[in-house]
C-alpha cells in the first residue's frame, strides 16, 4: 500500500512538473513569436523607408538633368 502511494505521489510530481514545462515552452514560444513579429514589421519599415529614399534620389537626379 505504502508502494503505491509512492508511485502515486511520483506520478503525480511527474505530471505537474510536465504541465509546467508544456507552460513554459508555450510561453517561449509565445514569446518567439512575438519578437519574430517585431523584426518584421521593422523590416517592413526599413523597406518603406529606403524605397522613400531611392524615389527621393532620383527625383534630384532627374532635375539635375533637366535643362
Amino acid at each position: 500500500m505504502l508502494r503505491l502511494m509512492m508511485v502515486l505521489a511520483v506520478v503525480a510530481v511527474g505530471f505537474v512538473s510536465m504541465k509546467s514545462c508544456d507552460s513554459a515552452v508555450s510561453l517561449q514560444n509565445q514569446q518567439t513569436l512575438m519578437h519574430k513579429q517585431e523584426i518584421e514589421e521593422k523590416l517592413q519599415q526599413s523597406e518603406v523607408q529606403v524605397r522613400e529614399r531611392l524615389e527621393q534620389s532620383e527625383a534630384l537626379m532627374r532635375q539635375r538633368d533637366e535643362p
